[in-house]
């Protein structure tokens, strides 16, 4: 059986065996579920005042047990004071049984008096009962020899005894002695525990329930105030979790009450406006480099096409001059790409309409583009499979960008004895495989295929391959080449257009992109 834990730098690891966790069972189930800040600081604040409460409760229970122990003792031996007084008080009368009856009548029980002690006397010899109290119906708690025979001796003898129903007597054995110090009995003074144990059932029940009651009334009001406390906290992590690029001009205003939660979000503030630095200096270099780039790249490929016009060059010098041309057209449309998405991140999408609704042939664009891919790779084979004479309003510079990209992608990933095949038809409105997700449900769309016969797309790797500079885990070596910007500046682009792509690829076989792109009404 596998488990998973986290270390301390925050990473999963896996556990072949099952760890046995040390501490309470009970406390770490509760603990190791995933729960907020706020409750959880409210759970420890309550279980340190529950834990307070029945240590207070503890001490409560013990003092008052102590104390009514004391009392009923106090009670016994003034009893017993009595009775060796009235021993003494009745030297020279008869030891009949008028004598030991009145000695063990005790004080008068008054209305308001219910915990009273009873008196029984032995025999000094056997041991036997002579007598006991009127109260007593019997004898129940027998006198033990031990204590006898100390009693004999002039101790006076406390012990507790307690019968099959746990209920308890408390009782003190002294001996009774004349004047002239001769032995008249053996007296077991008795009372009973159960007001003690009353008292203390009492006293359990309402300490537990009643720190029961107060801890859940402190995870109460701790859940609350520190549910208030901490809006500062929860506004930070919302604002951290909605972060992005064009985001980073947000700023969170401290509040001067909670000294760490200002100086966190001063330092969320710091971190803030150094990303944005960052971000800007990457921007602003990106788009700097890029333009400027565009400017010699255009000049250079002109002097290439002026040179490759002249037929007496040689047939080495034309073909490696061709092989220029090719990845010079590359690298122009890595800059484009790299421009593209520099003004994207900066919030200048793509917009085919600023300066207005153009026509734009795409068959004518189609064909123009195949021309321009078969000096890129002149090994593979690419063709035109279909074309419909279709125009869409746009810009044509960027649809030519965005079906340059999808061709190159093609190309990288399609091996040299492959094909590449374009396709440009017209489409009916329920043929579009999201056409339910749109806004606005078009009539008729121009389906613009890119279809190759490479190794394909793996099914865990399809969702992800629009995401910039993505790398499909298992990549060959050609395709490492390119920066991963193509396909989803390609997506940006149709989408500026109103439209969408789709992929279909089967592992081993090849992938189609087919771009939907809405035609006007007729």
């Amino acid at each position: 059986m596998a488990t998973e834990t986290r270390s301390g730098d925050g990473l999963s690891r896996p556990l072949n065996n099952l760890q046995v966790r040390k501490g309470p069972g009970w406390l770490y189930a509760v603990l190791s579920k995933p729960k907020s800040l706020r409750s959880r600081l409210a759970f420890w604040n309550a279980l340190v005042i529950l834990l307070t409460l029945l240590l207070k409760g503890l001490v409560v229970y013990q003092l008052v047990t102590s104390l009514l122990v004391l009392d009923l003792d106090s009670r016994l031996q003034i009893q017993a004071s009595k009775l060796e007084a009235a021993a003494l008080a009745a030297s020279g009368r008869p030891l009949n049984a008028a004598f030991f009856h009145a000695l063990v009548r005790g004080d008068p029980v008054s209305e308001f008096t219910t915990n009273s002690t009873y008196i029984k006397l032995f025999d000094t010899v056997s041991g036997h009962p002579i007598a006991f109290s009127s109260q007593l119906d019997q004898v129940l708690v027998p006198l033990k020899q031990g204590d006898f025979e100390a009693a004999l001796h002039g101790q006076r003898v406390s012990g507790t005894w307690q019968d099959r129903d746990g209920f308890q007597v408390h009782t003190l054995t002294i001996a009774l002695r004349d004047k002239q110090q001769r032995l008249i009995a053996v007296a077991q003074i008795c009372q009973s525990l159960q007001v003690v144990k009353q008292v203390q059932a009492i006293l359990v029940t309402g300490l537990l329930v009643g720190s029961l009651v107060a801890a859940l009334l402190a995870y109460a009001v701790s859940f609350w105030l520190t549910s208030y406390e901490l809006r500062p906290l929860r506004t930070l992590s919302s604002t951290m979790h909605n972060l992005s690029a064009q985001g980073l001009r947000t700023r969170l205003h401290p509040p001067k009450a909670v000294t760490e939660i200002e100086q966190l979000t001063g330092s969320f503030n710091a971190m803030a406006e150094r990303l944005e630095a960052s971000f800007a200096l990457q921007h602003t270099f990106a788009s700097d480099v890029s333009h400027e780039l565009r400017t010699p790249l255009t000049a250079i490929q002109g002097q290439l096409d002026v040179l490759l016009l002249d037929r007496e060059l040689k047939d080495e010098v034309h073909t490696d001059l061709q092989q220029v041309s090719a990845e010079l057209r590359r690298l122009s449309r890595l800059v484009t790409n790299l421009l593209t998405t520099t003004r994207a991140d900066a919030g200048m999408l793509p917009q085919p309409y600023a300066y207005g609704a153009q026509a734009v042939e795409l068959d004518l664009l189609v064909v123009e583009t195949a021309r321009q891919a078969r000096f890129l790779n002149q090994q593979r084979t690419l063709k035109i499979e279909e074309l419909e004479q279709l125009h869409i309003p746009g810009d044509a510079d960027m649809l030519k960008q965005m079906v340059l990209n999808l061709v190159d992608n093609a190309l990288t990933y399609t091996p040299p004895s492959g094909q590449i095949t374009l396709a440009l038809a017209r489409s009916s409105e329920d043929s579009h495989p999201v056409q339910e997700e749109m806004h606005a449900r078009q009539a008729e769309w121009a389906v613009l295929s890119v279809c190759d016969t490479g190794p394909g797309i793996d099914p865990e790797d399809l969702p992800h391959i629009f995401k910039r500079h993505y790398r499909a885990r298992h990549t060959t070596t050609s395709s490492k080449l390119g920066a991963g910007l193509g396909l989803s500046i390609a997506r940006l682009i149709a989408e500026a257009h109103g439209g969408s792509i789709t992929v279909e690829s089967t592992p081993g076989k090849g992938t189609c992109f087919r771009v939907w792109l809405p035609l006007p009404p007729v």
